[in-house]
């Protein structure tokens, strides 16, 4: 089932059946219809439309050219998608836009040589159900696949061949450790875990850091596309034993948060934290 969620930009069923000779150009007033455009359009443009009176008019090429790009995304992630489904014999289109006569047709002259494609009556229906059984039973939904890859800012030792400019004051560098990647399917509740020890001998917490990004590793916490997801103080006491002081790091997905829990492996204190969910 694919369920499929987005508004498009203009509202009138010729623009969906994506045969130029059933479409003919309509006027569309921005003034009426979206007047926050208005505050983006400036120079010689901002004056021919005012005495348009902001009417613009919309061809078939225009119109087509709203719905292509968000359209090609979508064949592609059916086509990613089947690769990994290779016996899947039939393919249901649910959400608001899988209402498109447009896409339907689309897709259906992509897949249909070798997938049966169908739309069930009102397919906005099957979103709004799920959610709604979802809401009500959190257990109704044992595994999933994540939509991010989260890790820990770790802080080891900077080694020749690290970027110079990257290393601290300490003779260290800030680097991102992967715990869980994106794209993974994991049962509700399954743990991944990491083991980190402190960089001073003399600290009295350590303080982790989490991030997520939508790449599939990286190597810094200030990459692009990466984020800030939460911070968790642990104390760190029984200092007399220098670095020697593991402690045991554990992110969890739960149905609606996840998790965090350390493990001070010297003397068995838990400590646990929550963040809303980024799934």
């Amino acid at each position: 089932m694919i369920p499929i969620e987005y508004e498009p930009p203009v509202e009138d069923a010729r623009v969906v059946i994506g045969i130029e000779s059933d479409f003919g150009t309509f006027e569309w007033d921005i003034e009426r219809k979206c007047p926050a455009l208005k505050r983006y359009v400036t120079g010689s443009e901002k004056n021919k439309l005012r005495k348009d009176d902001w009417i613009i008019d919309l061809d078939f090429k225009t119109v087509k050219g709203f719905f292509d790009p968000v359209i090609n995304k979508i064949l592609k992630l059916i086509e990613d998608q089947l690769k990994k489904c290779p016996d899947c014999s039939m393919m249901f289109l649910v959400g608001g836009f899988s209402e498109s006569k447009y896409l339907q047709t689309r897709v259906k002259q992509a897949f249909e040589h070798k997938i049966k494609v169908a739309v069930p009556p009102r397919p906005v229906i099957a979103v709004v159900s799920g959610a709604c059984e979802y809401g009500l039973d959190t257990k109704a939904v044992s595994t999933r696949v994540l939509k991010w890859t989260y890790g820990v800012l770790i802080s080891p030792k900077w080694q020749p061949g690290d970027p110079p400019s990257r290393k601290n004051r300490n003779g260290r560098i800030d680097k991102f450790s992967l715990m869980a990647e994106k794209e993974v399917q994991v049962d509700v509740d399954k743990e991944f875990s990491e083991r980190l020890i402190p960089t001073d001998p003399d600290q009295t917490s350590i303080d982790f850091c989490i991030y997520y990004t939508s790449k599939y590793s990286a190597t810094y916490c200030d990459e692009p596309e990466m984020n800030f997801l939460g911070r968790f103080n642990v104390d760190l006491p029984d200092v007399h034993l220098g670095t020697n002081r593991p402690v045991m790091l554990t992110l969890r997905f739960g149905s609606m948060e996840i998790f965090l829990k350390a493990t001070n492996e010297t003397n068995g204190k838990v400590y646990q934290t929550t963040f809303c969910s980024t799934e």
